[in-house]
């Protein structure tokens, strides 16, 4: 659901920062450089030509940074967002991480790499990412047993529990299964899932967009808080400008697989220079145009 423009006032309010820049951070050095990055997928059937998701796309990252990418549906952004996890390969450019190119590790080599537990993925929908036979604690303990390496049961479920209370998920609610989970509680699983490895960069692939708008204020709440509080950098993945404005200080907006536009948020949301940044600026609904929207109540957390 597209949160209202009201809803995410509410949210900057109670961030207690201003609306426009409720992140800012000192300039950092570099964590992630992401250099002339390409994806092309195969074309079906035999005079089909190869599809290029991803064309030359550049960025950084600073340490405890947060950078937002914007485009409508198949301009590339979840294909980017897969490439630099390591989900898919890429098919040229570079993903330097701490001076590490993993772009050039495959995908299942990747999977055994120690930068594996420092990047972390929390998908759009993550009921659907979570396994329906495991519980939300065992969902949590996996990627502590997988990437951690921790083998002690009664500390894996310590550590399942204090992940559990940061993310302000109820530990009664361990025990239960997803189907159920309400879809903010399985936000939840899903963001303690991708802290279980105590990683640097979370790249957050439309994290709130299946939620009705008081919870998607919640989840946004408590990233805000996150960030803050373990020195994460993002990379969020969204559709909706008005959560990038409020998330993000820097923003790329991609338009058939490359970047028309980047820069500061407060700049290139304020006044875009390509005919595309703003036309997707023109169709954000304004708060005069829902005059009978009703503010967002944030959930405790």
């Amino acid at each position: 659901m597209r949160s209202s423009p009201t809803g995410l006032r509410c949210i900057a309010s109670i961030l207690d920062r201003p609306f426009s820049a409720a992140f800012r951070c000192v300039q950092a050095p570099a964590m992630l450089k992401v250099s002339r990055l390409t994806k092309s997928f195969k074309g079906r059937g035999w005079r089909s030509h190869d599809v290029l998701a991803v064309d030359d796309v550049n960025f950084e990252i600073a340490r405890g940074g947060s950078l937002g990418v914007v485009g409508e549906s198949g301009s590339g952004k979840s294909t980017l967002a897969r490439m630099i996890s390591r989900l898919i390969d890429n098919t040229g450019g570079s993903i330097v991480f701490e001076g590490i190119d993993i772009g050039a590790v495959s995908p299942s080599s990747f999977v055994h790499r120690p930068e594996r537990r420092r990047i972390q993925h929390v998908f759009q929908d993550t009921g659907e990412n979570l396994t329906p036979h495991l519980t939300a604690g065992a969902a949590i303990a996996d990627p502590i047993r997988r990437l951690v390496g921790l083998a002690d049961e009664r500390q894996i479920r310590l550590k399942v529990e204090a992940l559990a209370t940061s993310v302000a998920l109820n530990p009664e609610l361990l025990n239960r299964y997803p189907h159920q989970l309400s879809g903010g509680q399985k936000a939840r699983v899903g963001i303690s899932r991708a802290l279980a490895s105590a990683p640097d960069l979370l790249i957050l692939d439309e994290p709130t967009a299946a939620l009705d708008v008081s919870v998607q204020a919640a989840i946004l709440k408590l990233l805000h808080r996150l960030r803050r509080e373990f020195g994460l950098a993002y990379l969020f993945i969204s559709h909706d400008i008005e959560v990038v404005r409020l998330m993000c200080e820097d923003v790329i907006i991609m338009r058939l697989g490359r970047v028309v536009e980047q820069g500061p948020t407060r700049q290139i949301l304020k006044a875009p220079q390509s005919d595309y940044g703003r036309e997707l600026l023109e169709a954000v609904p304004r708060l005069n145009d829902r005059k009978h929207a009703s503010s967002a109540m944030i959930a405790p957390s």
